[in-house]
């Protein structure tokens, strides 16, 4: 399934006190973000299993946003995207000098989308995540 690229652009990101917002991948219909960051999940059949329950795409679409220091892997659909620094299901990292990680390692993860849809794929992602550093489910401070 290719996933919908209308639905993938780029605007501005950062707390909303923040004045040097910068460039990065976001929802065409941004109404809420969330953030996450230093996620693990079990394996990368629970990631799996996230993209699954919202009916998002098995393969990720890969977009260097300008200025951004590496690739962001991004699953979108019409109601909600998730970006990772690296691809949970591979181990693949952004950055073209860091080694492959272990399947299941999401590092930093963004989601943005229509308001309902972030927070059922966030809450998701802390159902089946091992591991998180930090989290906010209000807004996009991490990626």
């Amino acid at each position: 399934m290719t996933p919908p690229t209308q639905a993938v652009t780029l605007g501005n990101v950062g707390s909303k006190q923040d004045t040097d917002s910068k460039q990065d991948v976001v929802h065409e219909h941004e109404e809420q973000a969330a953030s996450l960051k230093g996620v693990d999940f079990r394996n990368a059949h629970d990631f799996g299993r996230v993209l699954r329950d919202h009916a998002l795409p098995n393969e990720p679409m890969r977009v260097n946003p300008p200025n951004a220091y590496c690739t962001r892997f991004v699953w979108a659909n019409d109601d909600v995207l998730i970006a990772t620094l690296c691809n949970p299901l591979t181990g693949e990292h952004g950055l073209p000098d860091v080694g492959r990680k272990p399947r299941g390692w999401a590092s930093y993860i963004a989601i943005s989308g229509r308001a309902d849809a972030v927070e059922a794929v966030y809450d998701t992602i802390m159902a089946f995540q091992m591991s998180v550093e930090g989290a906010d489910s209000d807004s996009r401070i991490f990626l």
